[in-house]
């Protein structure tokens, strides 16, 4: 039986920050892989750190839309949990919040995160008389496992609900990384939503054993009054990682056209569908964005972000049988393609798949994180225009990058 999500507004935002065409020094003789003479980077996509103001003042900005949920009088609560918290524009307006409203704040984060950003909302103070609604911080994650479900949640306790999912942590993902948010608007009478409450619950008051967490989390689904909806579905991992893995690899096989948007890339089961794929007897044509700081891993230069040679091998093969593939021109000090989404196109059906997590092992084995699997025609519609853009207006064919690594 198909299950349609009932929902209020469920509105895609991506962050495309404005950022200038930044010129190449003077004299610095760069020449592109084809041979042409390049004088600056594309204009949307290598940012500097003052343009996060502009990228967060967007009519379409992820942080305008937090900020806008806010501050609404109706908020009363808020849950959020991400791998990072340091947006300095939502700490204010957490705080204010807490505050001058008495809005409950508890939150989620991994144990080896900066905890500035989280020290000062702890620090905020509700009216008098309501101790009991003072910020409260819960570390979760290891060594082994990260702490990586990005969620933001307004009055999960309530009948309407506000969830917030995507690919970008409380950080420079809301503003100047690359990233994919979604901003969703329903009744609490949905699976959809009853389970992002039992996702929270899970992570504040059993995520500190994992065997208890997914114990919860399936009883809790279990205790759910309403069916699963068909046409989005969340998979919680690791306890429900095999089964977002699957959804992911039903997705592309037998697709005929597949986009990805990836920052970390190393899912031997991503692998091996996309290489049967581009092996069948009608071959799919797989499209592949990434940061450039991938490319210029499996060429030697080493970065501190994570982009690792390893993850560059891994993709060789998958080259060799006509992967194409283009790259976003990142500040490698400071910025993310961070985006994280794939959209395989069947006849007569189209799936996106995105959430928190890589397409890499640990995210669907070991860390916290929260999948998504969707047909719903708007949202499908927006990850198939925002593919185009990325592909056509903002990334970068191997001609036309630097021949050596170079940034302003």
């Amino acid at each position: 039986m198909d299950v349609q999500l009932a929902y209020e507004q469920f509105e895609v935002l991506f962050t495309n920050p404005p950022c200038p065409a930044y010129a190449f020094a003077d004299g610095a003789n760069v020449r592109s892989f084809g041979g042409t003479s390049l004088t600056n980077t594309p204009p949307g996509v290598f940012c500097k750190a003052w343009d996060a103001t502009a990228a967060g003042e967007q009519s379409a900005s992820p942080q305008k839309r937090l900020v806008e949920w806010i501050r609404d009088p109706a908020t009363e609560e808020v849950f959020f949990a991400y791998l990072s918290f340091s947006n300095r524009v939502v700490l204010r307006e957490l705080c204010n919040a807490v505050e001058t409203r008495g809005v409950k704040v508890r939150f989620v984060l991994d144990k080896g995160t900066d905890l500035a950003a989280a020290n000062a909302l702890l620090a905020c103070k509700p009216p008098e008389g309501q101790a009991d609604r003072a910020p409260a911080l819960v570390l979760r994650g290891n060594t082994s496992r990260l702490q990586h479900v990005k969620l933001f949640l307004v009055n999960p306790s309530s009948p309407r609900m506000r969830i917030a999912f995507g690919s970008g942590n409380l950080s420079s993902g809301l503003t100047l990384h690359h990233e994919n948010w979604n901003f969703v608007t329903l009744g609490e009478d949905t699976h959809f939503a009853r389970a992002h409450r039992c996702l929270a619950e899970g992570l504040l008051d059993h995520g500190e054993r994992i065997d208890r967490f997914s114990q919860f989390l399936a009883d809790c689904r279990k205790r759910i009054p309403f069916p699963e909806e068909t046409d989005i579905r969340l998979f919680v991992a690791p306890t429900e990682g095999k089964l977002a893995t699957a959804a992911l690899t039903d997705a592309v096989d037998g697709a005929g056209d597949v986009f990805v948007a990836a920052h970390r890339l190393s899912s031997s089961s991503l692998f091996k569908a996309l290489d049967r794929g581009l092996k069948a007897a009608s071959p799919t044509r797989v499209r592949l964005v990434a940061d450039d700081d991938l490319f210029w891993s499996g060429r030697g230069v080493n970065f501190a972000k994570g982009n690792t040679r390893f993850e560059w091998y891994g993709l060789r093969g998958l080259f060799s049988s006509g992967l194409e593939a283009r790259w976003m021109q990142t500040n490698s000090a400071m910025q993310f393609h961070h985006n994280k989404f794939v959209v395989a196109q069947k006849e007569g059906a189209t799936t996106v798949f995105t959430g928190a997590g890589n397409f890499t092992n640990a995210a669907f084995e070991s860390n916290f994180e929260n999948h998504y699997v969707t047909r719903i025609p708007s949202v499908v519609t927006a990850y198939k225009n925002q593919s185009d853009n990325l592909w056509n207006n903002l990334a970068t064919a191997k001609s036309d990058l630097p021949a050596r690594f170079v940034e302003p």
